[in-house]
């Protein structure tokens, strides 16, 4: 069946109970019409979207494989057909983009292309948009703050700005402090970043097993710096929800608590063909610690 499909190729597979393909159609693609989009945000600015989708300022669109990637702010002519980006006619404009370090009431400091720290007001703009909708002035004004992005495009006259995005700091993939985590340790080698925080600036040093870690930074990463979070559940699991063959919580002292998407379910459902079926870290009347990430989703259990 594989041989009929060809790399760029629109379908629909259908998954198994354990997330493998077990079944694949074509869908026959239509290149739709064209029309202008202002790209408001990605992965990067919501953790609710999936890697091959973006916010528009017509909704939220999934971007067919193969294309290039969209940048944040910019305008682009798209062919689209239904809620498929099928091709990208041409950008439509160039963007001033700034990082973030800090604000001091109205002042916000940032670092320019060429590395130099400036500071600048919020300049004025035809329109704002902040988290993917349009909003005043002085709602953008107060959602400026360290690790920030702004994006503004200038009017085609030059003469003022047609419009600004205001883009939060955005908090890296959660991930677990331990020893064999080889991964976060080569980053914290490998990455610049300005501090660790964690209720309090802190050192690698201070660092403990099974802390989250997020690295934290403006959406090009000029600036970052790492933010630890450390809370966790202890006690007895009274429940796996809705079921072990598709689990998405567990419920400790009758509250559920939802898998993050980062989690490795495999460690929850791996077959083992026995009677019992499954080898699993996670069961009903176990005393567990569940390991949570700053939205109150597990990220880790031991």
């Amino acid at each position: 069946n594989l041989s009929s499909f060809k790399t760029g190729d629109l379908v629909s597979v259908m998954l198994g109970h354990d997330g493998k393909v077990v079944g694949i159609k074509s869908i026959e693609q239509k290149i739709g019409s064209m029309g202008e989009y202002l790209i408001l945000g990605n992965l990067k600015t919501s953790d609710k979207l999936a890697d091959n989708q973006v916010i528009t300022d017509k909704g939220t669109l999934t971007v067919k494989d193969g294309l290039t990637s969209l940048e944040i702010g910019v305008k682009y002519q798209l062919y689209v057909s239904g809620t498929m980006i099928t091709k990208i006619d041409r950008k439509e404009n160039s963007t001033e983009k700034y990082s973030v370090t800090s604000v001091a009431s109205s002042l916000i400091a940032y670092t320019d292309d060429a590395g130099k720290a400036k500071t600048m007001t919020l300049p004025k703009a035809s329109l704002y948009y902040y988290h993917g909708v349009s909003v005043d002035y002085e709602v953008a004004a107060k959602a400026v703050r360290a690790y920030s992005s702004i994006i503004l495009t200038k009017k085609s006259d030059n003469l003022g700005y047609d419009y600004a995005v205001i883009v939060d700091a955005n908090f890296g993939e959660p991930q677990v402090y331990k020893a064999d985590n080889i991964k976060l340790i080569n980053q914290f080698k490998n990455i610049k970043y300005n501090y660790i925080y964690r209720n309090a600036n802190i050192q690698e040093t201070d660092l403990n097993a099974y802390d989250v870690v997020y690295f934290v930074s403006d959406i090009w990463n000029k600036n970052t710096f790492v933010y630890v979070y450390d809370k966790v559940k202890i006690g007895t699991i009274k429940a796996v929800t809705p079921d072990i063959l598709n689990p998405t919580g567990v419920t400790i002292d009758n509250v559920n608590y939802t898998f993050s998407k980062y989690f490795n379910k495999a460690r929850l459902n791996n077959y083992d063909g026995s009677i019992d079926g499954f080898l699993t870290e996670v069961k009903v009347d176990e005393f567990k610690t569940l390991v949570l990430g700053i939205d109150g989703t597990i990220v880790d259990i031991y």
